[in-house]
């Protein structure tokens, strides 16, 4: 296996492998941001069933290797009906959400009005940005994803001076991607939605919006709105708050060789991946 390190800022970890005969090669990628709770998969690949059976070994090592840097989690996201679901289950990983991705429409039907209800935030909109996360995501999702900065300024919604909606958002060559949270309370999720669009739609990008379980209620608007949703998809984590130790580590580091690695896409890019099936 060669494993590398190839972005000292972000902690980007690539591992490459052989299957056991040797015929095929196996990689795997996790990015970890210092100081957060939980790192993230991106990739293991292939994903046909044959090789996927032999990347355990590898899974358990990036997980190590997350332990090592300070994540006390190692969250991966795939569809359900793939076979890898059953291969994170096997090595230790639970789901803790479920998520359709949805691509919104370049624009908004013509019975949409546009109301000019989403701003950008201020500072002293942080308290209620966080009081309305922990309220509505539920505490096994926060877990895995405690409340955080974005990289990029989000967008509030308040309804009678009462903030009850807020997007993050991540911005990449293909795409910009949404992490919506909407208050149950909110009065017309319809408009509130179609304003969203409109308010992107100079982007001049596809933009992906993914709906967790605990906010399905969004899901029938979106489509009426146009917006088409990918699969669904299991959220899962593995929790390294204990030392993660493989019996396979004593294998996989007889096979560590020193090399170079080209330098692997960036983790905006990944982030959009999920919802490239969509397009």
């Amino acid at each position: 296996m060669v494993l590398t390190r190839l972005d000292l800022n972000t902690g980007v970890y690539t591992g490459v492998s052989k299957t056991d005969n040797d015929k095929s090669t196996l990689a795997g990628q996790m990015v970890y941001n210092l100081g957060e709770r939980s790192a993230h998969m991106t990739f293991l690949l292939p994903d046909s069933p044959a090789e996927l059976n032999e990347q355990g070994a590898l899974l358990d090592y990036l997980a190590k290797k997350a332990g090592e840097m300070g994540a006390l989690n190692l969250l991966a996201d795939v569809a359900e009906d793939h076979p890898g679901f059953e291969l994170l289950r096997r090595h230790g990983f639970t789901v803790y959400s479920w998520e359709n991705v949805w691509k919104l429409p370049t624009k908004i039907p013509p019975t949409v009005h546009y109301k000019d209800l989403w701003h950008e935030e201020k500072e002293v909109d942080e308290p209620a940005i966080r009081s309305l996360y922990q309220t509505v995501v539920p505490p096994l999702v926060q877990n895995a994803e405690p409340f955080s900065h974005g990289p990029l300024r989000r967008l509030v919604y308040r309804q009678q001076g009462e903030l009850m909606a807020f997007t993050d958002s991540i911005s990449g060559p293909n795409g910009f991607y949404l992490k919506p949270v909407f208050h149950p309370s909110v009065e017309d999720i319809r408009s509130l939605l179609g304003d969203l669009i409109h308010t992107l739609q100079s982007i001049g990008k596809p933009i992906y919006f993914p709906v967790r379980s605990y906010q399905a209620w969004v899901a029938d608007t979106l489509e009426e709105l146009g917006a088409k949703a990918a699969p669904r998809r299991a959220c899962m984590v593995k929790h390294l708050s204990v030392p993660v130790l493989s019996e396979n580590n004593a294998l996989i580091r007889k096979r560590i060789e020193a090399r170079s690695a080209e330098p692997s896409t960036s983790i905006v890019q990944n982030s959009t991946i999920s919802g490239q099936d969509l397009q």
